[in-house]
């Protein structure tokens, strides 16, 4: 069996590679890069893989790539996801989120030697399962309480929900269009050491270690620290996209997220706990989004119902200290 993962420096398609590499040695990997990406998260794959210097929203290249690999399985986890950013360059994220899936749509296709335009009356030879990670953001301004499952109303709050809406809706339409095998899976925040630093969890440890190692004085600074989240760890949910590709319908959209709820504060309280200095926190209007989701919360049970999938990692007592562990590893006192 042929794999190819999209987004695979990135935290969780890294993740990916660890657990096929671990537990499916009879998948044959393969990559897409940029020139220009970060390889920090790769060392234990790196030489275990096929990588692909790739594109994604250039067609000819994606088309190549698929004809050449013809994977039985794409996990698509490329794309632009630093929510408040999306603001500043909202064209920029429209073009990086959707055009790829548009690309890897025709260049199956152009596998079975299909036009679009006549695919409906073609039937697909070559129709590999294409799970698309998509993402709660989507979901938007949800009501605080509320535990949202896949019929809760999507209403995305920022440009960046509202293209991975726009991705969503092009799976939807190669299901019915063509019968493509493109999953609908809406997945809610996962952590883990590989981490971005941009991101709240990864940055709000980075600044504790810093203080740790008298790099960084002993403030902490935060956006809206009452915003609740539904964190997982990302080995978590590399296992589970696996199994959706196993068990899910095309037919079908589904959420991968642990069911529970955790405030930012509560998050800072757990570094606190395991830190080794103490700070003070202190809210930076910089990091303040223009339209902040302040609740996600999501109902993971139609996901495990069809594919039996359970978390492995509890975040809080896991997760945090493995990320804590990680960068006190990563940040080092300069030489004198």
């Amino acid at each position: 069996m042929k794999v190819l993962i999209t987004g695979a420096t990135g935290q969780t398609g890294a993740w990916l590679c660890h657990y096929l590499i671990d537990n499916r040695p009879d998948v044959e990997i393969h990559c897409t890069k940029r020139w220009r990406s970060d390889m920090s998260n790769t060392g234990y794959f790196k030489n275990k893989v096929h990588w692909h210097l790739v594109d994604l929203i250039e067609e000819n290249s994606v088309r190549e790539l698929i004809a050449d690999v013809r994977p039985d399985k794409i996990f698509h986890y490329a794309a632009e996801s630093y929510v408040k950013q999306s603001w500043d360059e909202p064209w920029k994220y429209t073009e990086q989120n959707v055009k790829p899936i548009i690309n890897i749509q025709n260049a199956i296709l152009g596998v079975n030697n299909i036009r679009s335009y006549d695919a409906r009356h073609r039937r697909l030879i070559y129709n590999p399962k294409v799970f698309v990670a998509l993402s709660s953001e989507q979901y938007g301004l949800v009501k605080h309480g509320t535990m949202i499952t896949e019929e809760t109303l999507i209403a995305p709050a920022s440009p960046y929900g509202a293209t991975k809406v726009m991705c969503e809706n092009l799976c939807e339409i190669a299901w019915r269009s063509y019968g493509m095998n493109f999953l609908r899976i809406r997945t809610f925040n996962n952590e883990s050491p590989f981490r971005g630093e941009i991101f709240v969890t990864a940055n709000f440890i980075k600044q504790v270690v810093m203080m740790e190692k008298g790099l960084q004085d002993k403030v902490l600074y935060v956006g809206n620290i009452d915003s609740v989240r539904d964190w997982t760890d990302s080995r978590d949910q590399v296992r589970a996209a696996w199994l959706a590709t196993e068990k899910c319908d095309p037919n079908e959209v589904y959420q991968i997220c642990s069911g529970k709820a955790y405030t930012i504060r509560k998050f800072i309280e757990k570094i606190q706990e395991i830190a080794k200095v103490e700070f003070e926190v202190k809210v930076d209007p910089n990091r303040i989004r223009p339209n902040d989701v302040t609740w996600l919360l999501g109902s993971p049970s139609k996901f495990k119902e069809v594919t039996g999938w359970e978390p492995e990692y509890d975040f809080m007592d896991q997760t945090v200290p493995e990320m804590m562990k990680y960068w006190r590893s990563k940040i080092l006192l300069p030489s004198s």
